[in-house]
């Protein structure tokens, strides 16, 4: 059945149709859930020795999104990047980085405070 799904791995940009040959089309449905479950079966391994190599003090896992929360003087969040994207051939894995104390993940924005973190919901 995974094949099948995989073999109708297209998807739709500025009115033409496209077929993707490797990895996963974004937005399509079954993405996020084979891509949960490619991040399930290497997590309580390999990623966690990734998180405890490179100093991550926070990790917090959401479909197949990631928050960490790292300190720049202990963490070269650039290793890391390479690190995490040498664990699977099927996945690739990119940073965004906090911004005048602001980091924005899925459709939150987050804001770091004096002893505060504040969380603003963007609209779609």
């Amino acid at each position: 059945m995974t094949r099948a799904i995989l073999k109708q791995n297209s998807f739709k940009f500025q009115n033409n149709f496209y077929v993707q040959n490797k990895g996963l089309a974004m937005g399509a449905p079954a993405s996020s859930f084979l891509s949960k479950i490619d991040l399930q079966f290497i997590e309580p391994t390999a990623i966690y020795k990734v998180l405890l190599q490179t100093y991550i003090l926070g990790y917090f896992l959401y479909v197949d999104n990631m928050l960490l929360v790292y300190n720049d003087s202990t963490t070269d969040i650039d290793k890391f990047l390479n690190s995490f994207n040498s664990l699977t051939s099927t996945m690739k894995f990119t940073v965004e980085k906090e911004v005048d104390n602001t980091v924005n993940i899925l459709d939150i924005t987050m804001q770091k405070r004096t002893f505060l973190l504040t969380c603003t919901v963007n609209p779609p």
